[in-house]
């Protein structure tokens, strides 16, 4: 982290920050995907010769699943402040701080219901259906008060 100050002839002192950031960030992820129980309202299936049986099949169906994901990101940290000195060992400030980091991607994981069966593809388990989740970007904006106080 890289700060700049602005002394000048008054208590005040104006700052700024520029910085890189690393974090490990963990999102809690859950879904409930409920489908019509009207066969006439699900789209899935066009075009194929089954298509009604695909539908009545659907309907009524849930896909449901609660993951806990993870992913480590890096990113930049802008902060701007203002100190005030009250003596010689106390100041106080006012701060505000951006982080920003590039995007969050999870790797694959799988939910506890597709369409209201175990999320495979063959009844055998032996293709689980994956998905994966992922953010553009993700960022924190705060502002804060800060006191500072030096040690003799």
């Amino acid at each position: 982290m890289v700060y700049r100050d602005w002394p000048n002839g008054t208590r005040w002192t104006p700052y700024a920050g520029v910085g890189m950031a690393a974090s490990r960030v963990r999102k809690d992820f859950s879904w409930l995907w409920a489908r019509s129980a009207d066969p006439a309202d699900i789209a899935t299936g066009p075009g194929q010769p089954n298509a009604e049986q695909i539908r009545r099949n659907l309907a009524g169906t849930v896909s449901v699943g609660r993951r806990t994901l993870r992913d480590t990101v890096v990113g930049h940290i802008l902060i701007a402040g203002v100190d005030r000195e009250l003596s010689e060992s106390i100041s106080v400030g006012l701060r505000a701080q951006w982080k920003g980091f590039d995007a969050f991607e999870s790797g694959g994981y799988t939910g506890d219901l597709l369409r209201s069966h175990p999320p495979n593809l063959r009844l055998d388990g032996s293709e689980p259906v994956k998905t994966w989740s992922r953010t553009s970007d993700t960022g924190r904006f705060s502002a804060m008060s800060t006191i500072r106080y030096a040690v003799p």
